[in-house]
């Protein structure tokens, strides 16, 4: 039952409990007092207690009663006539889900995803990318510079620190921007290597930054010379699929320096080791004509 409803209810009985007992009190209040006062007093009261009065306030009281229960039958009737038609609007008409709100990209979460999630080079340049045009990469940079401070002798947070300049040099900027956080770049990757003469890593990414100064620096030379170092290094270790890249960019860049036989000869040496390599490949081919 409706809370309405069994409230009126409650209403109609207490109101109809009230009036009867209002009827019996007055009644016996009257019958006791002309009793106890004797015939004198019983003729003075009885204007008093005038029954008929009693009788109409009574058929009122019914009445009321009356007019109330029919309200009450009312009320019920339209309440469960509007059920059903409330069913049927929120049926028809649904509360809309509430789209849910873009979520930002978080600097914290971004940086522990690049320093301790399995992420490959093509997930961690995407993230790189997402961080640059969130505006969250120099909030990152900072982290990466605070870890490796709190822990200079670690050759792992060097590298960390070390790719998030070359990250944050592809923002771009003045020549001197750029220039400068290829230097710390520089400097962190020899940090590591400093600590870890045979750390891949390391010497990848400092062969790969120094290939990417530009040729009127001078910085060719000793870039191969850090791609020859790593393939020694390589050669130290059960042999991966990461390996051939060493050889890729070491012809690539003994191709820009003019050396074209030099750039063959570093791809046939990447072949015989990974002779199904498609890049290797599609580079000696395009060079053979």
């Amino acid at each position: 039952m409706k809370p309405i409803l069994l409230l009126l209810l409650i209403v109609l009985t207490s109101v109809a409990s009230a009036g009867i007992a209002a009827f019996f009190v007055a009644s016996d209040a009257a019958e006791h007092a002309s009793h106890a006062a004797g015939p004198e007093v019983e003729s003075a009261l009885s204007p008093v207690v005038d029954s008929a009065a009693i009788d109409q306030r009574f058929e009122r009281l019914e009445q009321s009663i009356a007019d109330l229960a029919v309200a009450v039958q009312r009320r019920a009737a339209e309440s469960v006539a509007a059920e059903p038609r409330l069913g049927k609007l929120a049926d028809s008409a649904p509360l809309a889900a509430a789209e849910p709100a873009e979520e930002k990209l978080d600097a914290r979460s971004a940086y522990e995803s690049l320093l301790f999630g399995e992420l490959g080079w093509e997930e961690r340049e995407q993230l790189w990318q997402e961080l640059r045009a969130s505006g969250e990469i120099d909030a990152v940079l900072a982290m990466f510079e605070e870890a490796a401070a709190l822990d200079p002798n670690n050759p792992d947070l060097q590298v960390d620190l070390g790719r998030a300049y070359i990250a944050k040099l592809q923002d771009g900027g003045s020549n001197l921007e750029v220039g400068m956080l290829a230097t710390k770049a520089d400097t962190a990757f020899d940090a590591a290597l400093a600590l870890d003469e045979g750390h891949l890593e390391a010497r990848r990414q400092k062969a790969v930054s120094l290939s990417f100064w530009p040729p009127v620096l001078g910085k060719q030379v000793e870039a191969a010379q850090e791609f020859e170092l790593l393939i020694e290094n390589q050669k130290q270790h059960p042999a991966d699929e990461s390996h051939a890249l060493a050889y890729l960019w070491l012809g690539n860049l003994k191709l820009q320096m003019g050396d074209k036989a030099a750039a063959q000869g570093a791809w046939n040496d990447g072949l015989a080791l990974f002779p199904e390599h498609a890049e290797l490949l599609a580079q000696l081919s395009g060079t053979q004509d």
